[in-house]
């Protein structure tokens, strides 16, 4: 039995289901901080299970957070569990605020998957304080499912953890890849100081990361078992249709991807919070410019995290998020830098058009995001003119408004089309 939901409870029913293991639980996760969740581990190691998890370091969350995370796993460490911490980077370094010791880090495992005896799961939830719009499917009783997702943890232990690393090896011994460069990839950008230097590479050898050649049901590291955004766009190319649910959409180049397959006639649909802390304009610009060639694109009233596609023929629940680290890029044709992200797909019928009824039903309970944005850019427009003693009747501004948003519309369509005709006939 495959089971779907898309909902802010994804992390109560992932619990429901840990408290029927009775011999093992493995954890692959981006982020583990709930006490519910800890508390449930604790007890189930008093009941003779084994636990095992795999994620970030302490010193990766919250400064409010990060002595109780600490000592939540340490008291797990005391009762048996096996705790494998991953500091892998992959990059340059980056700015974040969830970062305590290390402000210009932002540590490369982003997956989220979990495996028991009795189960597999994948979801693009993390084990966080906070209600949040997300993905779920659970593989139970499934032999074939649980002994992959036993391979995929296994995997990751052996390349990603103290003292192994292995990771580092098999960059070594990539074989195309001019061997006099190799130690250049392995050379961490100047900004790294410290312990973080045995952990960071500049970027991954091509060779390593996987192109799909065909779309399967399964369970997919990134970039190693295929790049996620290469994958991304074959299954969407692929389909008739896709429903995407996402965080956020950052990335100009996936943009723009969905926009030429709406404009082919594909009936393509977004959910995403429209928010960017480092690029909002770009995310406004990019939004309109997908709504503009026909993509409907919508906020939900709830906090979306989910990373979904549900397409005619599959449905993927992900940690992927909609931008450059996320999907993955290259910085040369030999070179790939990425995210380590999780990637689960199936293609059961059944599991298919529950996906697409939940979506659809979150779907149309969502705003517009051009609603949203007028709304934005009126109360901008009456501080504006406020601050210049003037007054403007907010009908008429709204109109104005819309009227600029759909100009905007046109001369991008426009523009478009003119790409599109000169790129055929080349």
């Amino acid at each position: 039995m495959v089971y779907f939901e898309y909902s802010t409870s994804v992390v109560d029913k992932v619990i429901d289901e840990l408290q029927k293991a009775k011999k093992y639980i493995r954890i692959a996760m981006f982020q583990i901080h709930r006490n519910d969740v800890f508390e449930l581990l604790e007890k189930k190691l008093k009941e003779g299970v084994k636990i095992e998890v795999f994620t970030l370091p302490p010193e990766t969350v919250k400064e409010k957070i990060e002595k109780i995370v600490r000592k939540n796993f340490g008291n797990l460490k005391k009762l048996g569990a096996k705790i494998y911490y991953c500091w892998w980077n992959v990059g340059s370094p980056q700015r974040t605020s969830t970062n305590l010791y290390f402000p210009d880090a932002w540590f490369g495992f982003h997956g989220k998957f979990i495996v028991t005896e009795k189960s597999a799961i994948a979801l693009s939830a993390n084990f966080l304080d906070e209600e949040q719009l997300d993905g779920l499917l659970i593989f139970e009783k499934n032999d074939k499912q649980i002994q992959l997702y036993n391979k995929k943890f296994d995997w990751l232990i052996e390349n990603f953890s103290d003292p192994s690393n292995k990771i580092r090896k098999l960059i070594e011994n990539s074989k195309k890849y001019p061997q006099e460069k190799i130690p250049l990839l392995l050379q961490p950008d100047k900004k790294v100081k410290g312990k973080l230097c045995e952990y960071w590479i500049q970027d991954y050898p091509g060779e390593i990361c996987q192109e799909p050649s065909s779309i399967n049901d399964g369970l997919f590291i990134s970039p190693f078992d295929c790049r996620a955004r290469d994958y991304l766009e074959k299954l969407i190319e692929e389909s008739k249709f896709a429903f995407i649910s996402s965080e956020t959409l950052t990335d100009d180049d996936f943009g723009k991807f969905l926009t030429y397959q709406s404009h082919n006639g594909k009936k393509i649909k977004l959910l995403s919070s429209g928010k960017s802390s480092d690029f909002q304009t770009r995310t406004n610009t990019l939004f309109q410019n997908m709504i503009s060639l026909g993509i409907d694109v919508r906020v939900p009233k709830r906090n979306i995290h989910g990373k979904l596609v549900i397409t005619d023929k599959w449905v993927v629940v992900s940690s992927v998020n909609i931008n450059k680290m996320g999907l993955g890029f290259a910085k040369s044709k030999a070179k790939w830098r990425a995210n380590t992200e999780t990637i689960a797909v199936v293609s059961d019928k059944t599991v298919i058009d529950e996906a697409e009824r939940q979506y659809e039903s979150e779907f149309d309970n969502s705003i517009s995001f051009i609603d949203l944005l007028v709304e934005k850019e009126k109360k901008k427009a009456v501080n504006d003119w406020k601050n210049m003693d003037t007054k403007i009747d907010g009908s008429k501004l709204e109109h104005i408004i819309r009227e600029k948003i759909e100009d905007d519309a046109k001369s991008y369509r426009k523009y478009f089309e003119n790409i599109i005709r000169h790129k055929e006939k080349v």
